[in-house]
């Protein structure tokens, strides 16, 4: 039986941080990227075969704080022990999540990237007993 470990989007809690205020501003070496409309390469590899989409959406990760909610974001259920990195352009999340069933406990999840001003790079690379998949996403500003 093959096993197919379900992949939380990215997108979605980058859409969700599109809802999210805050007062403060970016340094300059933080480089944000700014908020507007991004086109996006979306890459799963796993059980060795590739699937990929493209598709345009709305986001704002402007600032350090929605940017910590849109990459921590949480994929599937009762994870803990998350820990976030974000600086100089580049950021790295670790956490362990266990299965909705409650069966599989302490998943790894790592997610890290990078970003600028008109970009965002995400990899997330998701390993249980042994067998890892791959999930990348690729955003390029298209306009403010």
């Amino acid at each position: 039986m093959r096993l197919k470990i379900a992949i939380a989007g990215v997108l979605t809690a980058l859409s969700v941080a599109c809802n999210r205020g805050t007062s403060s501003s970016p340094s300059a070496s933080d480089n944000f990227p700014v908020a507007g409309t991004y086109h996006v390469t979306h890459e799963v590899d796993q059980d060795n075969s590739t699937h990929s989409d493209e598709f345009d959406t709305d986001i704002d990760v402007s600032t350090r704080e929605k940017l910590e909610a849109a990459v921590g974001q949480e994929k599937g259920s009762h994870c803990h022990d998350k820990h976030v990195e974000i600086g100089e352009g580049q950021f790295t999340v670790r956490m362990l999540c266990d299965a909705p069933d409650g069966d599989i406990h302490n998943i790894v999840t790592d997610r890290h990237g990078s970003f600028s001003r008109d970009s965002i790079e995400i990899t997330e690379d998701t390993t249980l007993w042994g067998i890892s998949s791959r999930e990348s996403y690729s955003y390029r500003l298209k306009g403010r």
